[in-house]
């Protein structure tokens, strides 16, 4: 009798193998396997099919060690333990799109750099009710690197070099050209941060470059100049 009862509960274990069941809600793809095909399970066992989660899908990004050690002083505490106290938002477009309007989290951080590329594997998590992010499909993102802050912000094309420094043209007195040295910071939606070297109110040159001269009187024509969304 005890030999019959473990028969019968090895047979049941291998029963309950013959049902599967997906861990995750997704879509799933074509399959390679129908009733009645002879399956094998070890090495030379074939996949079924597979399933992907569609809403909400993981966007895979690598950031450099110098990014990462970037952030951490920008924010006095790093990428790796922000994320383990609470959701870090993000943004992101796909190649066809000029907006970051799709907005994520980042729920991973790696525990290790890759040595040979010395980067961190990074993920966050996106919302995709609408079903036009698809598993695969590559695309841009956004993540804040420090604080808030107020910065004065220019075309980039304003920016001359000098040799080892960068320089711009500003109207000054009398409507005089003026080459103001400046520190340029990062570019933010097609404008150049400026860290150092201009105040509010500074009149820049931005078109016609060749044709200004420091100490040249000139005929100023105010522009408007707005963010590019595709940067």
């Amino acid at each position: 009798m005890a030999a019959a009862q473990a028969r019968l509960q090895s047979t049941q274990v291998d029963l309950s193998y013959t049902r599967i069941t997906a861990p995750i809600s997704g879509r799933i793809s074509a399959t390679a396997l129908d009733i009645g095909n002879l399956v094998q399970g070890g090495s030379g066992a074939v996949a079924l099919t597979s399933i992907v989660s569609v809403d909400p899908v993981h966007f895979v990004f690598e950031m450099s060690e110098g990014e990462y050690l970037a952030y951490s002083d920008a924010f006095g505490t790093s990428l790796q333990a922000r994320a383990d106290d609470h959701a870090i938002p993000t943004s992101l477009r796909l190649l066809n799109e000029t907006a970051f309007d799709r907005q994520g989290e980042i729920d991973f951080v790696d525990n290790a750099f890759e040595a040979s590329t010395g980067t961190i594997r990074i993920r966050a998590v996106v919302p995709n009710p609408d079903r036009t992010l698809v598993p695969g499909l590559f695309g841009k993102l956004r993540l804040a690197t420090s604080q808030p802050y107020q910065a004065l912000l220019i075309p980039d094309r304003a920016i001359l070099s000098d040799q080892a420094n960068r320089i711009v043209m500003v109207v000054g007195a009398e409507d005089k050209v003026e080459a103001r040295p400046i520190e340029p910071g990062p570019l933010y939606r097609g404008l150049r941060v400026i860290n150092s070297g201009l105040k509010p109110g500074d009149r820049v040159i931005v078109d016609g470059l060749l044709l200004a001269r420091p100490g040249q009187a000139v005929t100023t024509e105010d522009t408007t100049v707005t963010f590019d969304d595709a940067s």
